[in-house]
C-alpha cells in the first residue's frame, strides 16, 4: 500500500499532464479514492482478485459494488435495486449500447417525431431514463446494407414487444433479450441472445421465448429444458 500511497491522485488514475478538472469532480474522485480504500481493506483476497480479474468497467463496478454491500450491511431491498441496476449496466455495455434520443435521430437519419412515432408504435424498444427522456438499445437496429443507407429497427421488435404486452416491464424484456438463452442455443450448442437470433433472422423463435417468459404454460414456447433468463428486476438508468 506505501507505493500507492507515494503516488499523486493524478498519477493513479492517468489524468494527462496539466489536465484542469471542476473543484466538485476532484471532490467526488477523492471521496471515491477513500470508499475504494475502506472496501478494498475490508475484502478478502479472493474477492479482490475477483475483482481485479473482470474485463470491462462495469463487471469491475459490480464486483465492487458487492463488496461494498456487503461491508455495510444495507436492506435486501436496497441489494436487489443496485444488483438490477448493474445488471442492466452491464447488459447494455455487452449488448452494444444505448442512443440517447439525439443520438438515435443522428445515427438513424430521422426526426424526433419519427423517432416517437416508431416509439408509440411499439416499433421499437425504448428505456426510459431518469430524466424523462428515452434511450434505444443499439442491438435491435438491423446493420444497413450499403454504406448510403442507415440502420433500421428490425421488424420483429414489434411481434416481441406484442409478445410480452404488459406483463414484463420494457427494462425486464431488455434484460431478457440481452442475456444468452439455452433455448436460443444454435445446432451447435452455443447459447444466444435474443439479439442475436433475431439478427439471424429467427424472429419467431425469439417471440415464443418471450411468451413462455409471461405465460410459463404456453406450449408453444421453446423447449431447452431450463428457465429462460431474465437476469436481476430491472432499475431506470440515471
Amino acid at each position: 500500500m506505501t507505493a500507492i500511497f507515494d503516488q499523486t491522485l493524478g498519477t493513479m488514475v492517468a489524468a494527462p499532464a496539466g489536465a484542469r478538472v471542476a473543484p466538485e469532480a476532484e471532490a467526488v474522485v477523492a471521496r471515491m479514492a477513500q470508499l475504494a480504500f475502506e472496501v478494498a481493506s475490508s475484502a478478502g483476497r479472493g474477492e479482490l482478485l475477483r475483482a481485479l480479474a473482470t474485463g470491462s468497467s462495469v463487471a469491475f463496478l459490480r464486483v465492487f459494488a458487492e463488496l461494498l454491500v456487503s461491508s455495510t450491511g444495507p436492506s435486501a431491498a436496497a441489494m436487489e435495486a443496485l444488483r438490477g441496476q448493474l445488471a442492466l449496466a452491464e447488459s447494455v455495455e455487452l449488448s452494444g449500447g444505448l442512443w440517447r434520443a439525439d443520438e438515435a435521430q443522428a445515427a438513424l437519419g430521422v426526426s424526433r417525431a419519427t423517432l416517437q412515432s416508431w416509439r408509440d408504435a411499439g416499433r421499437v424498444i425504448a428505456l426510459p431514463q431518469g430524466d424523462g427522456s428515452y434511450a434505444y438499445p443499439v442491438a435491435q437496429f438491423l446493420p444497413p446494407a450499403t454504406d448510403l443507407d442507415r440502420p433500421r429497427p428490425d421488424p420483429a421488435i414489434g411481434d416481441v414487444l406484442r409478445a410480452a404486452g404488459t406483463a414484463i416491464g420494457v427494462h425486464e424484456l431488455f434484460l431478457l433479450l440481452a442475456a444468452p438463452q439455452p433455448a436460443l442455443a444454435t445446432a451447435g450448442g452455443g447459447e444466444r441472445t435474443g439479439f442475436e437470433a433475431l439478427r439471424a433472422g429467427e424472429g419467431a423463435l425469439v417471440e415464443a421465448l418471450v411468451a413462455h417468459v409471461v405465460t410459463p404454460s404456453d406450449a408453444g414456447a421453446p423447449d431447452s429444458g431450463e428457465t429462460p433468463s431474465i437476469g436481476q428486476p430491472a432499475a431506470v438508468i440515471h
